[in-house]
């Protein structure tokens, strides 16, 4: 993403504020906002390689992460 310099910090705290208000559970069943799980190992396998290369640009990530299993 790029983001003019200006600006980057209130995206940044907006987009965790956005972010921190999503739930883990069935997509079927569960209050938006809300994500689903990953379906599979190569699925979740993608998803960290692609965090992995955001983070050679980036030192840290604005909110925590970890994989739910």
């Amino acid at each position: 993403m790029l983001v003019q310099e200006g600006i980057a910090d209130e995206l940044v705290r907006k987009l965790k504020q956005e972010v921190q208000k999503l739930r883990l559970g069935d997509p079927l069943t569960c209050e938006p906002p809300c994500m689903g799980p990953l379906i599979s190992q190569p699925q979740l396998d993608k998803v960290l390689r692609y965090i992995q290369t955001g983070l050679q640009g980036t030192p840290s990530l604005p909110s925590s992460s970890m994989a739910f299993r």
